[in-house]
């Protein structure tokens, strides 16, 4: 199972493409799809610059890469190793992708998806030139010393590559043509010998069966494409269906999900038993209330000249949640995250609503009490929590819209960030009175307090030196304004001017949570600890292993940037972008 999951991500992680065009291939797609991903035809590519490419090289070799080598020599290696020569091509070519479809004959002016059949994953493409297809196939396939067997089904040859030579439940490669659709699937040994059976439906993937409900003859993608205009003018546009993914888990609805799910069980006690809990009748209606409330998840990934964008956008029918995580969401400066930076984050929270919000979404969460085994062990889990203890920050908090902060320039000689005499950092409170809320919370700390009260003398707008207030040993001189709803402390230099410039902004970042760094901070000899960062937690995040994980090491470097939004139409907006240096 697992194995087949990796090859689905493997095939989905290299599907690109975005808004809806009528075309010939939704005819193929079910609209049960749990999962689409699409590319419209009227796609335009665009020109990347050389570090660019560059960074879509390396990532496509972290992301996709060359298959480990169990036996170098095997059928199943080298087949693994056409597959990513294949997906490697369409990774670095996505965002430009004309000469390459042509390379490939395929018709770039039509849409191209990539979507499943339960959990079979399936992409299709509209060929331009039939023979130009299978040379470019060919070429890779002998490149990579990959070898398949050639098979019919109704008529129509396909081409079953094996992925491995031992498992028999690895799945393998199908690669067919059929009234000029070229289609790449993954299927079970056991299918491809016997098409009816159940754990796939080779004859569906191939486009000689169509669903009885596709995406050609309902609303979705029209829909898809009309509320997210904005999204799918540049990129990719796809979804995840959260309740298509439950209603086959919980066998609510007998499609190919529940189908296969129940199939790949026979071998798998667990999965046994978790099916026999989600079917049950408190599960099936509670699940199915849960995924009728956070229904979706809208996919949409693209490019432009300067930066490469993956968004998430979580759609939600719960207007108790989204209201009260909403009326929690504060704001900050937007230049404080919006400069390249090494590391910078902001929260933006609102002190007063924020102790509310908590108790009103734990409270929400635990009604109605669920007869579900699963669902009934966390709401007791949160009864057993007192989130009325929230209030305790109200004090604290009372005021408070938006904490950020940055820092760049940290480095001397092997990048060991430290404030020095080049540092540049920026410390922005937001509030409705941010010299009364800063009196309240120094209070305690002696040193903070003076810094705060000559603050407070010198009035709006007006720059004070608190360097010899404040008892950390910083090796440069340290600054401090206000104006209206902002205060800042900062240093001299760079940092100083960008306040300077900046100090009446009304320009504000509303999110919940924005977080940029430099990709350098990864380097092996950047010492995170050296920030106030906890030594344990700094030498997690920069030993080997987790950036050998996130896919880090050796890419280009690159300025990113992660945002969490609540919006007010009922959506919790996850945004992340990349820019090349």
């Amino acid at each position: 199972m697992k194995k087949i999951a990796l090859c689905a991500t493997l095939l989905s992680s290299c599907v690109f493409g975005s808004a809806i065009a009528d075309d010939v291939l939704r005819q193929y797609i079910p609209a049960d799809t749990p999962l689409l991903l699409s590319r419209p035809a009227s796609a335009k590519g665009i020109t990347l610059s050389a570090t660019q490419r560059q960074f879509l090289d390396a990532l496509s070799e972290k992301w996709i890469g060359e298959p480990d080598a169990e036996n170098a020599d095997s059928t199943g290696y080298h087949n693994r190793l056409f597959l990513s020569s294949l997906y490697r091509g369409l990774f670095v070519n996505y965002p430009s992708p004309d000469a390459h479809y042509q390379q490939m004959g395929i018709d770039a002016s039509q849409a191209s998806y990539f979507y499943t059949l339960g959990l079979q994953p399936v992409h299709k493409f509209v060929l331009s030139d039939e023979k130009q297809f299978w040379r470019y196939i060919d070429t890779l396939a002998n490149e990579a010393k990959a070898t398949y067997q050639e098979k019919t089904l109704e008529d129509v040859s396909y081409r079953v590559y094996r992925l491995h030579d031992d498992a028999v439940d690895f799945p393998l490669l199908i690669i067919a043509v059929n009234d000029d659709v070229a289609t790449f699937t993954l299927d079970s040994p056991a299918s491809s010998s016997a098409p009816s059976a159940n754990v796939s439906n080779l004859t569906q993937a191939l486009g000689l069966e169509k669903p009885a409900q596709s995406l050609a003859n309902n609303q979705t993608l029209n829909q898809l494409k009309r509320e997210y205009a904005s999204a799918n003018t540049a990129g990719g546009l796809g979804y995840i269906d959260i309740r298509q993914i439950v209603a086959g888990f919980t066998q609510l609805q007998q499609g190919q999900l529940a189908t296969q799910l129940n199939e790949i069980a026979k071998g798998d006690p667990k999965l046994q038993e978790q099916i026999a809990i989600a079917t049950t009748p408190a599960c099936q209606r509670d699940f199915t209330a849960i995924a009728n409330n956070w229904p979706r998840i809208i996919i949409h990934y693209g490019a432009d000249q300067q930066a490469f964008n993956l968004d998430f956008t979580l759609e939600s029918n719960n207007s108790t949640v989204m209201n009260a995580l909403f009326s929690a969401q504060g704001q900050n400066p937007a230049f404080i995250t919006e400069r390249h930076t090494e590391l910078a984050a902001s929260f933006g929270l609102k002190g007063n609503s924020l102790a509310n919000a908590i108790i009103t979404i734990a409270n929400e969460l635990q009604t109605p009490a669920s007869q579900c085994e699963p669902i009934a062990k966390v709401q007791q889990q949160m009864k057993s929590m007192d989130f009325n203890r929230a209030h305790i920050l109200t004090p604290i908090l009372f005021g408070l819209e938006g904490v950020s902060y940055a820092l760049n320039n940290s480095h001397q000689g092997e990048l060991k960030p430290t404030l020095n005499s080049e540092s540049d950092m920026m410390l922005s409170i937001r509030a409705q009175n941010p010299i009364q809320w800063l009196l309240t919370t120094t209070a305690t700390r002696a040193d903070l307090a003076q810094a705060v009260s000559k603050l407070r003398r010198a009035g709006s707008g007006v720059e004070v030196d608190v360097t010899d207030s404040l008892t950390a040993p910083f090796d440069h001189r340290i600054f401090a304004q206000y104006q209206g709803k902002n205060a800042f402390l900062y240093t001299q230099g760079a940092a100083r001017e960008v306040i300077s410039d900046n100090i009446n902004t009304d320009v504000m970042n509303q999110s919940l949570f924005t977080l940029a760094f430099d990709s350098s901070i990864f380097n092996n000899e950047f010492h995170l600890e050296n920030l106030g960062i906890d030594q344990e937690i700094a030498d997690i995040l920069t030993s080997a292993e987790p950036r050998e994980n996130l896919f880090i090491n050796d890419l280009p470097e690159a300025n990113v940037r992660y945002n969490i939004r609540i919006g007010d139409d009922n959506k919790i907006y996850f945004e992340g972008t990349a820019t090349i240096k």
